[in-house]
């Protein structure tokens, strides 16, 4: 009769241990949705700037896929000069240009900075967040210098929020994610009261020989749970459900 009884109880702590596993990969993964800054799918037509002095600003943005309304900037330098210059008319700025959903710059020969602007979107609340995230389907540096840096700003209700990160030249050329930890920037602001958001890509002043970037998403993501935290959550929950049939199965033998 013991040995039932055993069998049921291990039987029952397993059941207990799957259900609470399911639970929680469920409410982990419907906490860990991500908050979509741009996706780069508009303008449906697309942005493209191909010729003339290599500086100025695409018209402003927004709809589906854009946090409020998109400002992008794009200047390259001459390093040998100083001067704002293009030095091969193939150099190529697009969004969502032949490439849908995604901020592409081909063969650049000079320095660059990439300035994407984000505002008009209320309030934002990304304290649940852990990091920002860069999405990059293609990050290629051909020079002799570091990839691209990024900085980041977070203009909130009570300061900004500030930092720069390298991503790494590890990313040549298959790309990959840029993880900015959000608890990494500094300053006085809130990152639940978010009112604009800047962040620049720049190529360091470093001259690069058909330097590329391909940015596919933009956003804020939440930090993962530990594994082992789930796992001792689960088996925490299993151990009290057996404590409590046992506790409410149990006779007094006679």
């Amino acid at each position: 009769m013991r040995t039932h009884r055993s069998v049921a109880l291990l039987i029952s702590s397993a059941n207990y241990v799957i259900a609470a596993i399911g639970a929680m990969v469920f409410a982990a993964s419907v906490n860990a949705a991500p908050i979509v800054i741009d996706t780069f799918s508009q303008p449906a037509g697309g942005q493209t700037v191909n010729s003339g002095p290599l500086t100025g600003s695409f018209s402003a943005v927004s709809g589906a896929g854009v946090l409020g309304t998109r400002n992008l900037s794009y200047t390259g330098v001459n390093v040998s000069t100083g001067n704002t210059w293009r030095t091969v008319m193939g150099e190529v700025l697009t969004v969502n240009g032949g490439l849908p959903g995604r901020l592409a710059l081909n063969t650049f020969d000079s320095a660059v900075q990439v300035n994407l602007n984000y505002s008009a979107f209320g309030t934002l609340n990304a304290s649940g967040m852990g990091s920002l995230e860069l999405v990059f389907n293609t990050v290629f540096d051909k020079g002799t210098g570091p990839s691209y840096d990024v900085a980041v700003t977070l203009t909130t209700g009570s300061g900004n929020l500030t930092g720069i990160f390298a991503a790494p030249t590890s990313f040549a050329p298959l790309g990959g994610t840029l993880s900015i930890p959000l608890s990494s920037l500094s300053g006085p602001g809130s990152l639940s009261t978010i009112t604009a958001i800047q962040v620049n890509l720049n190529d360091n002043g470093t001259p690069s020989a058909s330097s590329d970037f391909a940015l596919d998403t933009l956003q804020f993501a939440e930090i993962p749970e530990p594994s082992s935290l789930v796992i001792m959550g689960c088996l925490a929950v299993a151990s009290g459900a057996v404590y409590v049939r046992r506790r409410n199965r149990s006779v007094p033998t006679a």
